[in-house]
């Protein structure tokens, strides 16, 4: 490991990291010489992860080390603090039939490999800002070089075998995150969405009760048949940048000038800057006003992506991972509290 300090994926810039939250693509792969997860043997399943990872070894040009982690020896609180940080899916997590699964994290938290997930394989990278290119082309290096060195299941006809038709072709879901409160307060996500559903793309906001009132949403493609894997990240950049004029174009219609919207805005830095407890809910509130706030010139953040470090410093299973197992909610509280009024100390 290096003696430096490593930054996490949501510390570093990105394109448009003041209203888009982070980025990120998932590539599912299966070997062809086994059934797939839910139907694979103990046996199978440790010869299948086996022959992986020693692909993965052979890797020459990017020599990314990861940490490997046993998924069957990660307790309740771990697997959610996985899950927060961006690092499995829900259906990793929830493949209770699935034998032998292993993730592999690199240091950032940039990338991790999920081994038994719904598939053999399902490869994901996550950045900050509007990244899907960058995103795509650091998945593609391991890609390719599991295609060289392993037989992954693949028909000339439907493309990349998974065991989801919803996956089924390119094997490719490729997302990205957006903090939209204009656009939401003006009913304008919702109408945008019958546009975006023409080009199998969906529009809908992050899911969790601390979310809720976040402004945050989830851009993500639908279609992964008949479709090459460039055309999906293209689309999908294309409709996160309209998204993010729209949205600022209605925030200079509906806040220029307006004293009454900005007295709010500085109120919830007030709060957030003096609170001693903040529940996470109530804290991704008033963070969606702070992020606007900066946005709107009104205060000024030492980095654009200030506030997406924020939340994934603050959530619940972060904060409670800096506990221990004594500690109630009021002690979580204050934990979060005194995270975020040291993250804004310089405003």
């Amino acid at each position: 490991m290096s003696e430096m300090i490593q930054k996490m994926w949501y510390e570093q810039n990105g394109e448009l990291s003041d209203i888009v939250c982070s980025s990120g693509v998932l590539i599912s792969r299966n070997l062809n010489c086994y059934p797939f997860p839910h139907k694979l043997s103990v046996a199978d399943a440790q010869k299948c992860n086996k022959q992986i990872i020693e692909c993965l070894e052979q890797d020459e040009i990017s020599h990314t080390p990861f940490s490997v982690i046993d998924m069957q020896q990660a307790g309740d609180q771990a697997r959610a603090f996985l899950y927060e940080q961006g690092l499995v899916t829900e259906n990793f997590l929830a493949s209770e039939n699935h034998i032998e699964q292993l993730l592999l994290v690199s240091e950032d938290h940039e990338m991790s490999i999920m081994l038994q997930e719904q598939d053999h394989i399902c490869l994901k990278v996550q950045k900050s800002g509007l990244s899907l290119q960058s995103c795509y082309e650091m998945l593609s290096h391991y890609d390719e070089l599991l295609c060289r060195k392993l037989p992954i299941a693949f028909d000339s006809t439907y493309g990349y075998l998974t065991a989801s038709p919803y996956r089924l072709g390119t094997g490719l879901q490729v997302y990205v995150t957006l903090h939209l409160p204009m656009l939401e307060r003006s009913g304008a996500v919702d109408r945008f969405q019958m546009t975006a559903e023409k080009l199998g793309i969906q529009i809908s906001k992050v899911a969790g009760e601390a979310w809720e009132d976040a402004s945050v949403y989830c851009v993500t493609n639908r279609i992964t048949l008949g479709i090459r894997e460039d055309a999906v990240v293209s689309n999908l950049d294309g409709v996160a940048r309209q998204l993010v004029s729209l949205e600022a174009q209605a925030r200079h219609q509906l806040l220029d000038g307006n004293k009454q919207y900005e007295d709010r805005l500085m109120r919830s830095v007030g709060i957030l800057k003096y609170a001693r407890m903040l529940d996470c809910a109530e804290s991704y509130r008033l963070l969606s006003d702070v992020r606007l706030a900066a946005w709107m010139k009104y205060i000024r953040l030492p980095a654009p992506q200030l506030i997406t470090q924020i939340y994934y410093q603050t959530g619940e299973a972060f904060v409670a991972s800096h506990c221990n197992s004594e500690q109630n909610k009021t002690t979580r509280c204050q934990i979060r509290a005194k995270i975020i009024q040291e993250s804004l100390k310089m405003l």
